[in-house]
């Protein structure tokens, strides 16, 4: 497949051959902690989704081998299991959320990370905002869908304190905006035209994050967690960014490590980066961020 010149120079400039870019990848699930199938053993699973399936230690995803055309599957239609990368997953395992916890997710629709982090230990409430009214449909759609009952769900606007409603939070989320060419199912069409238009055209999306961060860092308790990531490559929306608000407004930030997963600190130590090629996932960036 040919990519637009400023993708495949994006790509490249992180040693990604264009030309092998999107390889050889599975789907994957997360079975819905709430539906019938979660009383089944792994063997009970496979047999009865007709899928070979391959655990991980640090999160309850499954690869798939074998079955193709999940959203035509009656069980997730009917909301037995997620579809949700593996790599999506890595963010919420560095929040690491603990029991009776009030954690919000600011970037939050369609919901597949506010659901893990609501499924991950019994928090207290997952509060999941969304400036998009479109996506926000979507989130309450799928929050209905999947029965979650400790998410509450807020239209608002992720860069303006306001969204808090004067609570402060144990652990944010930042799934952050961004021109998205890590997340390689979504270089077709629409998106892939983007980078046939004007030069930059993601820079506005550059202080619309920053702008998120640090009203998010506003919201979280003292000693609170954050995680910002994003699912680009390009340094200017993750590392560059990340340490221009260390520099300007604070925090500090924890290591991360995830079992028999590996995780790649081409620029920073303690900045985390994720490509399709290692883990046979989706691309990602995310970086731990404590309040202190």
């Amino acid at each position: 497949m040919q990519y637009p010149p400023a993708l495949e120079e994006a790509l490249r400039k992180e040693g990604i051959d264009p030309r092998t870019y999107k390889g050889k990848s599975y789907p994957y699930i997360r079975v819905n902690p709430r539906s019938e199938l979660a009383l089944l053993e792994h063997s009970e699973l496979e047999m009865c989704l007709g899928m070979n399936l391959e655990g991980f230690p640090w999160t309850p995803h499954y690869r798939v081998r074998g079955k193709r055309h999940l959203n035509k599957d009656p069980y997730f239609l009917m909301g037995s299991y997620y579809r949700q990368d593996l790599a999506s997953a890595a963010p919420v395992y560095a929040l690491a959320p603990e029991g009776g916890e009030l954690i919000a997710d600011v970037c939050s629709a369609p919901g597949g990370k506010t659901f893990l982090i609501a499924d991950w230990a019994p928090v207290r409430e997952v509060f999941a905002l969304d400036s998009s009214s479109r996506r926000f449909a979507r989130l309450q759609q799928n929050i209905a869908k999947y029965g979650v009952t400790n998410v509450r769900a807020v239209l608002g606007d992720a860069s303006s304190r306001d969204y808090a409603m004067g609570l402060s939070f144990d652990r944010i989320l930042v799934d952050a905006p961004c021109p998205g060419e890590g997340n390689t199912s979504r270089l077709y069409g629409k998106h892939l035209r983007k980078w046939y238009s004007v030069d930059d055209w993601w820079q506005p999306l550059l202080e619309l994050n920053y702008r998120i961060l640090k009203t998010a860092f506003e919201n979280l308790r003292d000693n609170g967690v954050l995680v910002y990531s994003t699912c680009t490559f390009q340094t200017e929306f993750n590392e560059e960014l990340v340490l221009r608000f260390l520099e300007e407004v604070g925090g500090r930030l924890a290591k991360v490590s995830i079992p028999n997963f590996l995780l790649r600190t081409p620029h920073h130590e303690s900045m985390y980066r994720i490509y399709p090629r290692d883990n046979r996932t989706k691309g990602l960036f995310f970086a731990k961020i404590v309040k202190n």
